[in-house]
């Protein structure tokens, strides 16, 4: 196998260029003097997104199945997306879950959405009665899923979305997540209403959406170990479509949630809980928007960009940037803490142990 030599700054922390070589598809800090230099002057630990439905394309504002999961995988890479979680697949859909494989990024979660009979969107997911999810969720890590996802609250009209209804008693969520884990899997847990304190008590391991995080619960989730996919691009959206439409009703619900990440995303950065990069509605291989989001919430360059590499794959287990460990980096020309757009061009990729770029 071709050996490389990288030397550039190492993000998100970094100020000076090291070195580092990959031989064999493992990295090391010294190597051969003739090794290929990589291009670019910026590296990354490979990129992560953290909440993505790769079976699923969004568009005015719905989900739509798809039979393109390679297409959305592939799409994923070409940005420099080494690994992605998928929160949610439709009932009969396979993600292609699997690490390790240079075509295409490491897939981990990938479940079935858990969640009451007419409490979720009725193309996604088959109905599961609350005292039988604990059962059923943990089929699904039987099944191959690391990550199971849990509907805490219901988000199937538009207003629910902002103000939804519980799906479960908290007594019946933290029996969901005590079986789960005993399954040897974790829960992320869609929560977008007032009913996250709960779920955060209940265990989860992520909050997915969490808009009404407030800065007390926030010290809760950093004392619990709690996880928070914010979904900033998603929300930033959301409000910018309601406010292009003129929907001054829902307009009024959908303010305050953005208002509180505005508040709460800086206190989870200073709080150190663990803020993870999810695309979600935004499209398949455009972490770059999510990054930019963050920052448009408050969040810190180095920080944004932790939350999409460096954050995610200490939580999920993933390589990072470590002597003797598997090469999964990208490179850059510029800094993306100056640009998030940035991003979108890495002039090298390697995954796997193998350049793809």
């Amino acid at each position: 196998m071709d050996a490389w030599r990288v030397r550039a700054v190492v993000l998100p922390d970094g100020d000076a260029a090291e070195d580092w070589w990959i031989e064999g598809g493992v990295l090391r800090r010294s190597g051969p003097r003739d090794a290929e230099q990589l291009p670019g002057r910026f590296v990354l630990p490979g990129l992560v997104d953290a909440h993505t439905h790769v079976s699923l394309e969004f568009a005015g504002g719905g989900a739509e199945i798809v039979d393109a999961v390679p297409d959305a995988l592939a799409t994923h890479l070409a940005a420099g997306v080494l690994a992605v979680r998928d929160v949610g697949a439709p009932v009969g859909v396979d993600v292609d879950r699997g690490t390790g494989r240079p075509d295409r990024p490491d897939v981990l979660g990938g479940s079935h959405y858990i969640a009451p009979p007419g409490r979720f969107f009725p193309a996604l997911y088959e109905g599961v009665d609350p005292d039988d999810a604990p059962e059923r969720a943990a089929a699904e890590v039987r099944a191959g899923a690391s990550w199971v996802k849990v509907v805490a609250d219901s988000p199937i009209t538009e207003t629910s979305f902002f103000d939804p209804p519980p799906n479960f008693t908290p007594e019946q969520l933290v029996a969901i997540v005590d079986r789960v884990h005993e399954a040897g899997g974790r829960v992320a847990a869609h929560v977008t209403g007032t009913f996250v304190a709960e779920t955060v008590r209940a265990g989860v391991d992520s909050i997915e959406h969490g808009s009404l995080v407030s800065p007390a619960l926030l010290e809760e989730m950093a004392a619990r170990g709690t996880a928070w996919t914010p979904t900033a691009g998603t929300v930033l959206g959301g409000v910018a479509h309601l406010e292009a439409a003129g929907v001054e009703p829902l307009l009024r619900l959908a303010r305050p949630h953005l208002e509180q990440l505005r508040e709460s995303i800086p206190v989870a950065e200073r709080l150190g809980v663990r803020v993870l990069a999810g695309t979600d509605m935004l499209g398949h291989g455009n972490l770059a928007s999510e990054v930019a989001a963050l920052r448009r919430l408050g969040m810190t360059p180095k920080g944004a960009l932790a939350a999409a590499s460096n954050r995610p794959r200490e939580l999920f287990g993933l390589p990072g940037l470590a002597e003797g460990g598997p090469a999964e980096l990208v490179c850059y020309d510029a800094d993306p803490r100056d640009d998030p757009e940035v991003l979108r061009a890495p002039v090298a990729v390697v995954h796997a142990g193998r350049r793809i770029v």
